[in-house]
This record gives C-alpha cells, structure tokens and sequence, in this order.
C-alpha cells in the first residue's frame, strides 16, 4: 500500500506539473507601434511587460513579438525616443495582438500637439499635452496657452493673465472648464480663469468662430480645459510634482491619485502654490506675491454597458498681491507716478507677505455628466453644473481698514445642458442640443461704489451642428439661436436705485470644409457670430483694484456682431518637415473696446479712468504661421510667428490693445541613447533653447482725452533654455525638468500689461520642476 501511495502521489505532483506547463507559459504576445498622427510604422520602439521583465524593440515595421508569456494581467509600457510613454494594462488568457500608437513630440512646438483640425470640429485647433502641463506646474493656463501661435495673453502684474486669441479677449472668448462656463469671467478682464492646470488632463484653444456647442460668445474662439476618462486601472496609480523657482522664491506640489476597481474609477488632485515678491532686473515689484491651494476629485462608473455617469468637483482658492506702486499716485499726481522708472514704494529686501492692494479668490465647481447609448448609432448626454464664486479685492485706506475689502462680491451660477448625438451613415453624422444658464450676482457692503451691481442673468441657447464626408472632402454646418436676460439693479452713492430689465437675442452660424487629397490639408471656415454686451461692460463703475484704474460701462451699448473668414494649409513637405498656416479677416459691426479717458480723482488717490466705447465697424487681419523641422534625428527647429493688423474703420484709427506682433524659434537637441549619471540610468534627455521676439506696437489710437497714457513700449527679445531628462525605476519614473526664462535678465514692458504703466516685467527665472510617476 505504501508502494501505491508514493506512487500515486507522484503520478498527482507530475500531472499537475504537466498540466500547469501546459496551460501557461506559451502565450504569444504581438502587434505594431505607430505614429499616432501620421500613421508611420516606429522602428526602435521598446516594447516592455512591467511584471515579467520580458522586453524587445520594433523591427523597421514597427512590429514586435513577445513569447513565452503566462495567463495573468499585465502592464504594458511602450517608449519610442521623441514619443509621450504609453502605459496600459493588458488581460492575457490566449494569444493577444496589441497595436499600439504613439504621441509623437519630437517635431511638436515644445511639446505642443498641434491639430488643425480636431476630430469634433473643423475649426483650428491647439492642444497641450499632459507632461506640458506638468512640466510647467508653477503656470496658469493664461501663461501656458500664450505659448501658442496666434495667442497672446492679456496681464495685470506678474500673476495674472487671461488668453487673447487674434486679438480678442475678455468676454469674446469663452472659457470653460471641464464643458462649465467660468461665470466669474463676466465680472472683468483683469480676472485670471479659475482653473488649476494640474487638475485637466488637456488645454486646447480653438482659434475659429461660431464653435456652436460651447456656451459663451465665441467670437474670439474657445480654451478648453477638460478631463479624460480614468483609465480602467485596478491597481493604484499616481504622481507628485514640485518645482522651485528662483524669482519670487516661489515653491509649489501638486499629488494625484486614481484607480478603477470594479464599476468605481476615482482621481483626487491637490495642488498647493507659494511666491513671494517678484522681481524686475533692476528692483524689486514689492507685494506680487501670490498664495494657492486647489483640489479637485472625478468620479465615475459605468453603470450598465450603456450608461456611463461621472461627478467632478474642484475647489480653487488664491490670493493674489497687487503691485504696491500701482495705487499710490496721490490726488493730482498719477502724471508723474506714470513717468517714474521705478515704482513708489519700492523695497530693496523680499517679501512673502501679501497685503493691500490685493485680490482674494475662491470657486467652487461641481458637474454631474451621463452618458446613455440608445443604440449602435445614437446617443444622449445631459449634465447639470454648480458654481459659487467670491472674489474680495483690498486697497491700501485709511484708519485701520486696509483688511476691509472695497470689493466683496458672491455669485451663484447654475448650468444644464443635454445634447443628442446620432450617426445616420460612416459619411455624416449630427448633434443637436440645448444649454440653460442661471447666474445670480450679489454685493456685500463695503462703504465703497460697487463695481459690479447686484444682477440675476439667464441665458437659453439651442443648437446644432452637421458633419458630412465626401471623399477627400469633409463639411460641417453649424447654427445656435440664444435668448439672454439682464435683471440689474444699480445703487450708487447720491442716487435713487435704478432697475433695468432687458432681454438680447443672439444667432451663431458657421460652416467649414477640409480637403485632403494627401498627407497635405486645405481649410476654409467662415462663421457668424453676434453677443450682448456684458454686465461690467454697461454698467462698471467704481475702482477696479486688480488694474489698478477706475472703469465705467457704458449703458448704451448695443449687440455685437462679426463675421470671420479663415483659411489655412497644413503642409507635411516630408517625414521631416511640416508647415501649418492660417490667415483670418474678421469684420465687427459696433465693437466695443475699452479706452483709456484721462484721470480719476477721489479724496484718497488719483488712477487711470477707462470707459467702455464702442465703434460702428472695426476690422481685423491677420495670418498665423510654423514651421518644425528635423535637422537630423538628434536636432529640430521649430519656427513660429504671428501677425495682426487691427483697425476701427469708422473713426480710422487703430484698435487699442491690438498684441503686438511676434517671431520665435525653438532649436532642440535630443540624445538618441540613455546616459550613466551618478548610478542612474537617464532617458529622454533633451536640451532646448528658446528666443522669441516682440516688436513694438506702432499702431496705437490718438487718445484726446488721455495724451499723458504711455505710448507702447519697445521691442523687446527673450531668450530661454531647457533641459529635460527622464530617470526609470522599478515601478516609478522620475522627469526633471529645468529652464529658464529671460536667460539674458532683460529689461522690459508688455503693452497688453496693464500694470506696464507703473514697472518692469520679471527678471530672469531659474525654474526646476520634478515629477514621480507610479
């Protein structure tokens, strides 16, 4: 008996070790890595199984096979030199394929991705990458998008700016965040958007008119700052982020943490940002310091196989110091404070503390989304969406009341929005939709004139947009019909109360064609949009702390409307040279612009006075150009530039504000294979230098009411550099990342600075940025 126990116990041992062999370890994984835009076949790449260690590079096809795999989930991590690393977790039963396509950045504008024209649209479009954002963690989205061909950004100070794209801004385009309008833009220009760039996983500027879906008035175009879906990932993944700069000795982290487990993904971010004083070349800018904490969490689940739902909220909180100097004319004096080439109040020493003048700033957003799959062909999406804001803004006054704010203002804003989507053919396609917006705008008392008046505003808009390919040609027709309410009630000092009630009707309609017969595209958009004037356009009319001036609005405004034509090429020469172009007219009927209108005196100071103005006809012509080019496959140039020609026709005479015009280059160098650097191996490395030239706004309006306002100032050139490296881990990365901006320590004034007035911009910055992925 003995005998036929061992024997059988060997006879179960090697039929479970026969078995095991045989079901496992014999698996066959394959399949191609490609350029993601041009479709190409990367040889080289490295094609590499996390768990396993198994790895092997791309043939010249682009193909690559790996054996001898167990059953098991798997990580799959594709790299190719030039290419955004792409991570993705894989389920091996039986022999897999796997095609894999990769984002190609090699030949980008500093790693931007440039689309001419998106999947959603035929409008020109610009994207910026995940790592873009990441690498420049101490920006906002005005400073990351100004990078941009054709966009510029409108400033106050060092630490706020807002997106001019062909020379439009403010209520012209529309920012959104995460599909939300940002109500809280309507209460200015100088109110940098509320929006962490390190909570959306794409910023994208989309440079056209009449984009009908989004709400807004989109005559200047539309920055989108959106999420992606959570990757269905059930293990826990993440990265943190910091960077340290040398001016301002500012210091920043941002964390983030996802995981999809069962029908549940969830992604919480946080993002904590400190600076002190700035500084200009020469002195100091006392109190531009700024403080910020953000966070943000997406949610999401797919309920049934056709019902997905997902809830994101963020909460956005900064203090922002204005410049000292800039509210220190007292009565009677502003002329000569504006001929000073340093500002009062200067200091020689830095400073983290942040006192009056100063803004204060919190939103608070929440959208709940679902999408519903009626069928292989239709779909619908609704989304309802919260936001609070509350901006506060201090001046330097008199008995102790300096942390009483001047401005203290509250609004609640509601959006609902539901859209069908419906595919009646592989050629065309529609969407139809519908959007509601509910803002309810409220002062608390601060014994000051109110710049904003208490007012209720709701806006209805229905819309919808039709795609059709045909051939080597596809077509887009879009129209959106809105209805805005006005409710205003003004309360001015040695005034009854005063109540208007008004009601605009507005039309978008646009229609675009691209033709691509080849790797080359042709493009044509033309699209007509109207917008009603802005409560801060009619009815500002107190101190406006952030630009440092007095604003008025102008009750008498009337609808604006324009009609632009635009047309581009997108050139693919050869697999190493490409050229994008775009030239644009847009024709304004009543443009309204604000104008600076002489001086402003109260008991305490003297500022600037700005009144909201508007011309019957104004015109705007410009073209847009770049070029990237790959010397070799270690060195690339990219050329870049802009032009704009902005002229109010009936009082002939040059728009004022217009940015000036521009050129610039980036040359990269980029080593083909990884380097030994104190015991590590590095990756990616890169080297970079930027120069960018603005030259000097000549076309500036004759202002009789203001001859003392400063002519624009000189040309000016910046010079930058960036260095790049990745470092690899068992299960981690580490990217760092330093530049520097104004690497010469330039001295300099932007004309679309409205604190230029009163100082320089910033000096040189040493910038290091590091960020652990897991």
């Amino acid at each position: 008996m003995r005998i036929y126990q061992q024997l059988f116990n060997l006879l179960f041992l090697t039929g479970i070790y026969i078995a095991g062999w045989s079901q496992s370890c014999n698996i066959r994984l394959q399949g191609t890595v490609a350029d993601a835009d041009s479709g190409t076949p990367l040889s080289l790449a490295e094609v590499y199984l996390q768990e396993t260690k198994q790895g092997v590079i791309t043939s010249k096809t682009g193909s690559y096979t790996i054996t001898n795999i167990c059953p098991g989930s798997y990580h799959l991590i594709v790299s190719h030199l030039g290419c955004e690393t792409q991570k993705k977790l894989i389920n091996i039963i039986t022999d897999d394929t796997q095609d894999i396509k990769l984002a190609h950045r090699q030949n980008k504008l500093d790693h931007l991705v440039i689309t001419a024209h998106s999947s959603e649209d035929l409008q020109e479009t610009l994207s910026i990458s995940r790592q873009k954002i990441q690498d420049n963690l101490s920006e906002s989205l005005g400073q990351l998008t100004e990078k941009f061909t054709g966009v510029s950004a409108f400033k106050n100070g060092a630490a706020i700016s807002k997106p001019i794209i062909h020379g439009l801004y403010g209520n012209r385009v529309s920012i959104l965040s995460n599909g939300v309008a940002l109500a809280g833009q309507q209460w200015g220009i100088d109110h940098a958007p509320e929006i962490d760039p390190q909570t959306v996983d794409n910023i994208s500027v989309i440079k056209g008119i009449g984009v009908v879906k989004y709400p807004g008035a989109n005559l200047g175009g539309v920055v989108l700052a959106n999420v992606k879906p959570i990757e269905k990932e059930p293990h826990l993944h993440g990265r943190t982020n910091i960077f340290l700069e040398s001016n301002g000795i500012g210091t920043g982290i941002s964390a983030q943490l996802q995981q999809y487990k069962g029908k549940i993904g969830w992604k919480v971010t946080g993002t904590l940002r400190n600076s002190g004083d700035r500084r200009a070349p020469n002195y100091y800018l006392n109190n531009t310091g700024y403080k910020q904490q953000n966070i943000s969490l997406q949610l999401e689940s797919d309920l049934s196989k056709k019902w997905k739902s997902a809830i994101n909220a963020s909460f956005f909180n900064t203090k922002l110091g204005i410049l000292r100097g800039a509210l220190s004319a007292t009565p009677n004096d502003l002329e000569r404070v504006l001929n000073l080439t340093e500002p009062q109040f200067t200091e020689s020493t830095h400073s983290f503390g942040i006192e009056a003048p100063r803004q204060e700033v919190k939103h608070s957003l929440i959208k709940w989304e679902n999408k519903i799959a009626l069928n292989a062909t239709s779909k619908i999406e609704t989304a309802i969406a919260f936001q609070l804001n509350r901006r506060q803004e201090f001046d330097v006054r008199r008995g102790n009341r300096s942390e009483t704010p001047v401005l203290d203002l509250k609004q609640n804003a509601y959006q609902l929005e539901a859209n069908w989507q419906k595919k009646f053919s592989p050629h065309f396609k529609s969407e139809l939709g519908t959007q509601y917006i509910y803002a309810n705008n409220t002062n608390f008392e601060t014994n000051r004139r109110r710049l904003i008046p208490d007012y209720i505003r709701k806006n209805a808009a229905f819309y919808g947009v039709f795609k059709g390919n045909f051939g080597d040609f596809d077509t887009e027709l879009g129209a959106r019909i809105s209805s805005e309410q006005q409710n205003v009630v003004t309360n001015r000092p040695n005034e009854s109360v005063k109540r208007f009630s008004d009601t605009y009707s507005n039309s978008t309609l646009s229609f675009g064609v691209k033709y691509q017969p080849n790797a080359t595209a042709y493009h044509f958009n033309i699209g007509y949009a109207q917008r009603n004037p802005t409560i801060d356009e009619r009815f500002s009319d107190g101190v406006h702390v952030g630009v440092a001036s007095y604003e008025l609005g102008n009750t008498d405004l009337k609808n604006e409307s324009a009609l632009k034509i635009t047309t581009g090429v997108d050139l693919h020469l050869s697999d190493r040279m490409s050229i994008n172009a775009l030239a644009y007219v847009q024709d304004f009927k009543n443009y309204i612009y604000l104008e600076p209108s002489g001086f402003f005196n109260n008991f305490f100071n003297q500022l600037p006075l700005f009144k909201y103005q508007q011309t019957e006809k104004a015109v705007f012509t410009g073209f847009d150009a770049s070029l990237a080019y790959e010397i070799s496959k270690r060195w690339a140039l990219n050329i870049k530039g802009s032009y704009l020609w902005a002229e109010d026709i009936s009082n002939e005479t040059p728009v004022i504000f217009a940015p000036a015009n521009n050129l610039g280059a980036t040359l990269g160098y980029t080593l083909l294979n990884p380097i030994r650097f104190l015991g590590k191996e590095w990756t990616n490395v890169s080297f970079k230098a930027n120069h960018k030239y603005t030259f000097e706004q000549k076309r500036f309006p004759t202002l009789e009411n203001f001859p003392e306002y400063p002519l624009p100032p000189e040309a000016y050139y910046l010079l930058g550099a960036k260095i790049a490296a990745e470092i690899p881990f068992n299960n981690t990365q580490l990217r760092l990342v330093l530049k520097a901006n104004n690497l010469l320590n330039t001295t300099y004034r932007d004309y679309l600075n409205r604190l230029r007035l009163f100082s320089d911009e910033e000096g040189i910055n040493m910038n290091l940025t590091a960020t652990l992925t897991f």
